[in-house]
């Protein structure tokens, strides 16, 4: 008996817990109480809600129909929005700081519509990549909100990078001098843009074409799902081929993501074992029956090889894949996340790994010179990037296929063709070679094509190298 009443008490003390350092804010604030005990609500609610995925908390999904901007894909912090207004009495305030990938990100959708449909937005202050905790690396935002209906009187600021390491620029002045005022929101991704910057992006869309409209198509880097088996070194190679010739045919030169650079790649001597499944009118490959040795080889890796989801008719087999022909054309190989852009273009054959996707179609010497330009890149980070991340850069699919490139003439195409070329067979000959002279050329060209005038040019690249005469004379 004793024991069971230890063990009661033990869980009653567990399920305590969580109410012993909380309080009861109707007594603690009397004051948002009327004379009947009703709730009125507080003036201002001012918070640092917690910052995390609500993907995985089934508690969460529990109270997902009582939250407008719950989204199954978000962050916890959007509830914190909503339940800030819910307890503010009418034309009260509310002040929160939180992660500002809801901004752009697919998920804030629900939390965007809700501050347009349900609130008055008053000032939303983004820190960029600014980082403003010690002990967490996030990137934030102020976002000010009142209970009211939305009066469309939106107030931003973007806040530079490496705002707070320049002592001399106090940080309200600068809020109150470059805010834009009445900045127009939807459920779209919000995008705190200056009326010259928004004439830019306006420029940019009229002389460009939406990449997802050109003759090109994006595909992922194969998926081996054991990479330990299935990709191998030079040695490895070498055996198989020197046990049997016929093995080269199926031995392909690989690329990871790690390897592609901006205009050449650090290929690291490794090659796949492409077994395939077979794709159109091709059979799959019969390791058993046509490739022993390589067979003999597998079968070192077949308790692991057996597991993996990612697999063809026979656990020796790659999993389907549809455009396995593509891999060997020429095509433009990038990684998703990177530091800055590095967009290869490759007609060696390589096979791009998972880490890695590739551009296949038209015109893609062109297309390698205007997605790593300083233009482009600025465009793409200011007005189609989704979400901020540390120092990185993001160019996924979707992100990537919505920016406008300006579509060439027969002339203009050959002009960065060659440049291109000058440059890739420089880093060909020593990858290190300095071509920053034939960089900027392409850059300028890019700047012509989307005409833009010098003082355009000069928000995009306040060191531009040129006088306005000289680049007028271009």
């Amino acid at each position: 008996m004793a024991k069971e009443i230890k063990e009661l008490e033990a869980n009653y003390d567990k399920k305590m817990e969580i109410y012993r350092k909380s309080f009861e804010w109707r007594f603690a604030f009397p004051e948002v109480l009327d004379d009947e005990g009703k709730f009125i609500g507080f003036d201002i609610v001012i918070g640092n809600p917690p910052y995390f995925s609500i993907s995985n908390s089934p508690i969460l999904k529990k109270v997902s129909n009582l939250y407008e901007t719950y989204n199954s894909a978000g962050d916890i912090y959007a509830l914190f929005i909503e339940l800030s207004q819910n307890i503010l009495k009418p034309l009260g305030i509310s002040s929160l700081i939180i992660s500002n990938k809801w901004l752009r990100a697919n998920y804030g959708e629900s939390l965007r519509n809700y501050l347009v449909d349900k609130t008055n937005p008053i000032e939303l202050i983004d820190f960029g990549q600014n980082l403003l905790f010690e002990s967490a690396i996030v990137h934030t935002n102020i976002i000010t909100a009142q209970k009211q209906e939305n009066q469309n009187e939106l107030s931003a600021v973007r806040i530079p990078d490496g705002f707070f390491k320049n002592d001399n620029i106090e940080f309200k002045s600068y809020v109150d001098v470059h805010k834009i005022e009445n900045l127009k929101i939807d459920s779209a991704i919000w995008n705190i843009i200056s009326p010259n910057l928004k004439q830019l992006k306006n420029k940019a869309e009229k002389t460009g074409k939406k990449l997802m409209d050109w003759e090109i198509d994006f595909f992922r880097g194969i998926l081996t799902g054991y990479n330990e088996a299935f990709i191998i070194d030079s040695k490895t190679k070498d055996e198989l081929i020197n046990k049997d010739s016929k093995n080269e045919a199926i031995i392909k030169p690989i690329l990871r993501g790690r390897d592609t650079r901006k205009y050449f790649c650090n290929y690291a001597d490794l090659y796949l074992l492409n077994t395939h499944n077979g794709y159109k009118n091709i059979e799959r490959v019969d390791v058993v029956k046509d490739f022993p040795t390589i067979y003999d080889y597998l079968k070192i890796h077949e308790e692991q090889a057996k597991k993996r989801f990612d697999k063809g008719v026979h656990w020796t087999n790659l999993r389907n894949c549809a455009y396995l022909d593509k891999f060997e054309d020429p095509k433009i190989i990038f990684s998703e996340i990177v530091s800055e852009p590095q967009f290869y273009y490759d007609e060696k054959g390589y096979y791009p790994e998972a880490t890695t996707f590739f551009i296949s179609g038209e015109k893609l010497k062109y297309l390698t010179a205007l997605l790593n330009s300083k233009p482009v890149t600025f465009l793409f980070k200011s007005f189609y990037m989704g979400g901020e991340l540390v120092g990185k850069i993001r160019y996924k699919k979707a992100f990537l296929e919505q920016v406008p490139l300006p579509y060439p003439t027969k002339k203009q195409e050959k002009q960065l063709e060659n440049l291109v070329n000058q440059i890739l067979k420089s880093k060909k000959k020593n990858s290190k070679a300095n071509t920053s002279v034939l960089e900027n050329e392409i850059d300028i060209l890019v700047y012509k094509l989307y005409q833009l005038t010098y003082n355009e040019v000069l928000i995009i690249d306040s060191d531009f190298g040129l006088s306005e005469e000289e680049y007028n004379g271009k």
